[in-house]
This record gives structure tokens, sequence and C-alpha cells, in this order.
């Protein structure tokens, strides 16, 4: 069966994340800084062969912190030049580290006036405080007045990342619309999506990672092809990786799958980023 599905990918990393994985990947590390040069050639031959037309790159959690707000500015400045290379295929979120407290809603201010930004992205069990931690609620708060973007990673296999801190945060911003990062990661997180959707309208799912795909055309069937974001995520050192396969063989389900409606499949794969990201800034604003 042949489809002429195009992708909209909502999980991609820019940087090395080696330092946060007890992983040998076999393959070249990468400064997070510069790495328009060392790594995009590769992103984008992925991104052509898989048919993705464009994707939210957004920054790795592993980066030397020694100099604090400092080293979080330089990931955001990379990250930014690495989208104005590419813009009609890349959007960025942001990094912010909620225990840098006033640092990081400053940050989070400067890059979205500066650099245009369209999300800020969280990956708590990295950054040591819990997705509900009043930090983070501020950060949210301040996002929600700048209409930004909370893209918060809930693979559900910590109590940092939990899926049902993810329902109180949503529960607690019910007009902003919550991006879930990996929700569908293990077996049991999957199946407690369905409790998150019900009581947390707000939040769309991203597929990263996906564990099954018969459980997630029943999510879908459930709760409607508007909830459900495709996602690879592909990060620097891919190249062949199991992620990447991973990713390659959902795709192939959603473009195969008898069960999606061609609506929904449109809906996962390009209606809902064009919904959610479509009408925000994509490139370095002027200062």
């Amino acid at each position: 069966m042949t489809s002429d599905l195009d992708f909209y990918d909502i999980h991609q990393h820019i940087g090395d994340s080696s330092g946060s994985h007890a992983i040998d990947w076999g393959v070249q590390t990468f400064d997070a800084v510069g790495l328009a040069e060392s790594e995009a050639d590769t992103r984008l031959r992925y991104m052509d062969d898989a048919r993705i037309r464009q994707a939210l790159v957004m920054p790795g959690f592993s980066y030397d912190r020694s100099d604090g707000i400092q080293a979080t500015r330089r990931q955001n400045d990379s990250l930014a030049r690495y989208r104005d290379a590419n813009p009609e295929r890349f959007i960025a979120a942001g990094i912010a580290e909620p225990r840098d407290t006033g640092s990081a809603r400053g940050e989070i201010k400067r890059i979205s006036d500066e650099l245009g930004v369209v999300g800020v992205t969280f990956h708590t069990a990295f950054q040591g405080v819990t997705m509900d931690s009043r930090s983070v609620m501020d950060c949210i708060a301040l996002m929600g007045e700048l209409n930004l973007v909370p893209l918060l990673h809930a693979a559900d296999d910590c109590h940092h990342e939990s899926l049902s801190k993810l329902a109180k945060v949503a529960r607690a911003f019910p007009d902003l619309t919550i991006v879930a990062l990996e929700p569908f990661y293990l077996l049991e997180g999957q199946l407690s999506c369905d409790l998150v959707a019900e009581v947390a309208p707000n939040v769309v799912f991203d597929t990263a990672s996906c564990y099954d795909f018969d459980l997630l055309t029943a999510f879908v069937t459930r709760w409607g092809s508007d909830r459900v974001l495709y996602g690879s995520h592909f990060y620097s050192q891919d190249g062949g990786s199991s992620r990447s396969r991973r990713a390659a063989l959902l795709r192939r389900e959603f473009e195969t799958s008898p069960v999606l409606s061609a609506a929904a499949k449109h809906d996962i794969t390009e209606g809902n980023w064009k919904r959610v990201f479509g009408l925000r800034n994509n490139s370095t604003k002027d200062t």
C-alpha cells in the first residue's frame, strides 16, 4: 500500500545524550554549539528519506552547566542558529532550567522575545525537580502569558515525569495546550494515557517511542485524532539506530493502517502540528 502522507515531527533533539545515559552509541559525540555545521546534513537526509517535511528541534539535557545560566543561553542560541540555517525545515523549542528560578523566567522571556521559539521543553528527570514542582509551574504560567507551548517529557518511567503529574499540571492550566512527549513509551504508561486524556482535554500526545500501535489506534478511536502528534525522537547521534528504525516502523504503521481513516492520519502527521504551531513565529526576532 502506498501513501502520500507528509510527516511533521514534534520530537527531535540536537546535542549529545551520552552524558545522561550509560550507553555507548558507537558514533561521534556532538557539541551542541556549532551543530549546524556538524550534523544538519545527516538530519536532513533522514527527514527527506522519511518524508518529514518539518521538525520541531529542542536541545538535549546533558549539556555541561558549569557556568549555569550562561550554558543554558548558549544552548538556546545554538538552537536558534540551527533553525535559522533551515527555517523551512525546522521550528524550535528552547530549554529552561527550573531550579534556576528567576534566571529561568528571564531566559524564557529572552528566548521568546529575541529568538522566536514556539515553546519550551522540560525533561525533569534530568533537571532535578518533579514535573509538578512549583518551579516548573511558575515557568508554565509565564509561558501561557507569552503564548508559548509547554512540551513536557512524560514517559512515565520515573516519578519525576509520571503521567499523574502531567495530569495535575495540565489541569492547573486548562486553557493552555500542553504537549506530552513520549507518553506511549511503556505499556503501563500507554494504558494510563486514557485517564490523562479524560481529565485533561488540553493535553496532546506525542507518538515518539510508541510501545504498541494497536493501543495507539484504540486511543485515537476513543479520544479523537486531534489528540495525537507524530514524533520520531531523532537525536544527533542517531544514524540507523534502533530509535530511527522504531520510528520508521511507526510511520509504516500509519501509512498502512486499515483502522485509521485518511482524515485521522492527516491530523496526526500534519494537521495537528499546523493547528498547534502554524501561526507561531519561526525565526530569530530583531532585537
